[in-house]
């Protein structure tokens, strides 16, 4: 394995764990786990399409607000302990970077 493919598959390791992150993935799925299932109950005929649509959206939708939330409080993440080793006080990522993620 070449250094090339090493920094690569480190470039995504970092990527995703930064990702995942950003949007608090365990509160993005805790969102959309409980749409699915509030779906599953109301609807008459499931739909895997639909289902799929939802879940994707709800993630985005939560992880988006996640973000931007973040970026609203990086001046104060900085000073608290419990939060200074997010993304953006720990200057992993960039707020410019991540306001323009978070559009798309």
């Amino acid at each position: 394995m070449n250094s090339s493919s090493v920094s690569l598959d480190n470039s995504l390791l970092f990527f995703s764990k930064s990702f995942f992150e950003l949007t608090k993935a365990r509160l993005a799925i805790s969102v959309v786990f409980s749409s699915v299932v509030g779906y599953l109950l109301a609807v008459d005929s499931f739909d895997l399409y639909t289902l799929v649509l939802l879940s994707i959206g709800g993630y985005c939708m939560v992880g988006a607000s996640n973000s931007f939330n973040q970026i609203i409080e990086k001046d104060i993440d900085v000073l608290m302990d419990r939060t200074k080793n997010r993304p953006i006080p720990s200057k992993k990522c960039l707020s410019i970077l991540l306001f323009t993620f978070q559009l798309f």
